[in-house]
C-alpha cells in the first residue's frame, strides 16, 4: 500500500513538473514573440535559443544607440555654442568647450558630477534652470555673466601680487527639459552683439 501511495505521489509530483514546465515555455515563447514577432519558425526553436537570439538582438541595439550618443556628444563637443546637462538636483553631468569658456568652468573634468553652484557662480543661471523644471517647458533668458579674472603682476613689479579684476559677458540661455528630471542648458555668447548695440 505504501509503495502504491509513493508511486501515486511520484507520478503526480512530475505531472505538476511537466505542466509547470510546458506552461513556463509557453509564456517563454509568447514573451519573447512579442518582442520579435517573426513568424511560425521561430517557434519551433527552443526557449533557450530564443533567449540567446533576443539577448544578441538587445546587444547589438545597445551598441549602436551607444555609438549614435559618442556621435552626437563629439559634435556637441566642436559645437559654437555652449552646453550644459544638469541632473534634477542641479550637478552638472558634462558640458561642452564651449560652455567651460563661456562660464570659466576650469574645476572640472569629464566624467565628474559636481554641483553647478560649485562651479559657476550665477542667480540667473539657476533661475533658468529652475523655472525649465518647473514649467517642463523651453525658456530663454538673457543676462550678464560676472566672473572675477585674476591678473599676475608680477611682469610689471616683482613685488606685486595677483590682482583681481571683474570681467562681464552677456549672454543668452534656453533651457529645455529632459527625462528624469534632467535640464539641458545651450549657451550664446552675445558680448559682440552688445558691443555693437553700444557704438550705434
Amino acid at each position: 500500500m505504501a509503495s502504491i501511495d509513493f508511486a501515486l505521489g511520484v507520478v503526480v509530483g512530475l505531472s505538476i513538473y511537466i505542466w509547470k514546465r510546458y506552461q513556463f515555455k509557453y509564456q517563454l515563447r509568447s514573451l519573447l514573440k512579442s518582442f520579435s514577432p517573426e513568424g511560425d519558425w521561430a517557434s519551433s526553436l527552443k526557449p533557450i535559443s530564443l533567449v540567446r537570439r533576443e539577448l544578441t538582438s538587445n546587444y547589438e541595439r545597445i551598441e549602436k544607440l551607444e555609438q549614435q550618443l559618442q556621435i552626437w556628444q563629439e559634435l556637441i563637443e566642436q559645437a559654437p555654442v555652449g552646453f550644459l546637462r544638469i541632473d534634477r538636483d542641479n550637478r552638472l553631468l558634462w558640458c561642452n568647450q564651449k560652455a567651460r569658456e563661456l562660464l570659466k568652468i576650469d574645476r572640472w573634468q569629464s566624467g565628474q558630477v559636481r554641483l553647478l553652484l560649485e562651479l559657476v557662480r550665477s542667480y540667473e543661471l539657476d533661475r533658468l534652470i529652475e523655472q525649465t523644471r518647473k514649467s517642463q517647458q523651453k525658456q530663454v533668458q538673457e543676462w550678464t555673466f560676472y566672473y572675477t579674472q585674476y591678473v599676475d603682476n608680477l611682469q610689471t613689479s616683482p613685488s606685486a601680487k595677483m590682482s583681481q579684476k571683474i570681467e562681464s559677458l552677456a549672454v543668452k540661455g534656453y533651457g529645455i527639459p529632459l527625462p528624469q528630471g534632467k535640464i539641458g542648458i545651450f549657451l550664446l555668447d552675445r558680448q559682440a552683439i552688445v558691443a555693437v548695440s553700444y557704438t550705434h
